[in-house]
């Protein structure tokens, strides 16, 4: 009976891990020029960096 009930916590807790990974970022922006105006209907090039256990390395 011991046996059951840990590998029955193991198992739960590897789901709740598991349950909590994202599979995609969502992202929303407004871009604007240097006067302020909204660039609406164009085509703006983004780089996007994540950063990975080391929040000073830029």
């Amino acid at each position: 009976m011991k046996k059951i009930t840990i590998l029955l916590i193991a198992l739960l807790a590897t789901v709740a891990v598991s349950a909590q990974v994202p599979s995609a970022i969502n992202f929303q922006a407004v871009v604007r020029d240097a006067k302020g105006d909204l660039y609406q209907n164009k085509i703006v090039a983004l780089d996007i960096i994540l950063l990975e256990d080391n929040v000073t390395a830029i």
